[in-house]
């Protein structure tokens, strides 16, 4: 038995990257399985909190009252398919304005000469180094108002303009997922038969041939 512990510790020793495997799962079950299973068992068991709204409920008892109140009660309008319908309609609406204005710069960054290039080529890239709450806060505090609660934020101070919830969420989402829709685009116009397109369209420009380009 000792043989077999020194042998698979020796085992380890050689291999740090089974212990930092380990180590990490054991992390990753500690932060996050074990408060999504805290929070599923939850879900399944009457709560402190319930017993005024179910006659004969019992703290801690085995139910689906949660879930049949969701999803199949009078406030499930309100509490689960409004939500989940402005939901669609905001990323719809998000993904679709994106791809559209995400193609047009793409296609200016490769296709033309525009002044500060290299400039907004960088500005596209610095969501992906800013943390996600970041951001939020960020545009919180521009966009904030005495409508949905709270201080006037920075646009509605200055010019007091007032972002409704729905344009505000699209128009926060729209430049955060911009740069996915844009950069895939221009790696796809630099290279292959449509990098191969844009080099010779810049040799004809270059060389004044731009008249003669068939594309």
């Amino acid at each position: 038995m000792q043989q077999k512990i020194q042998f698979y510790t020796s085992k380890l020793k050689s291999k740090p990257e089974i212990v930092l495997s380990i180590i990490f799962v054991a992390v990753f079950a500690f932060l996050i399985v074990v408060p999504f299973a805290q929070m599923i068992y939850t879900t399944l068991t009457y709560q402190s909190y319930d017993l005024r709204l179910e006659r004969g409920a019992e703290e801690g008892a085995f139910t689906f009252f949660h879930y049949k109140r969701m999803f199949g009660s009078d406030l499930s309008k309100s509490l689960f398919l409004k939500p989940f319908l402005n939901s669609i309609k905001v990323g719809v609406s998000v993904t679709l304005i994106a791809m559209f204005v995400g193609s047009i710069l793409a296609w200016l960054f490769v296709r033309t000469d525009i002044p500060y290039k290299k400039f907004f080529q960088t500005i596209i890239v610095v969501p992906y180094m800013i943390p996600s709450w970041v951001i939020a806060l960020a545009w919180q505090l521009f966009f904030q108002n005495t409508r949905t609660g709270g201080h006037a934020g920075v646009i509605t101070a200055f010019s007091g303009w007032i972002f409704l919830t729905g344009s505000r969420m699209v128009l926060s989402l729209l430049l955060y997922v911009l740069h996915c829709i844009t950069i895939p685009i221009h790696s796809f116009l630099c290279q292959g038969p449509c990098g191969q397109l844009t080099q010779n369209w810049k040799r004809q420009v270059l060389s004044g041939d731009f008249q003669e380009s068939r594309y």
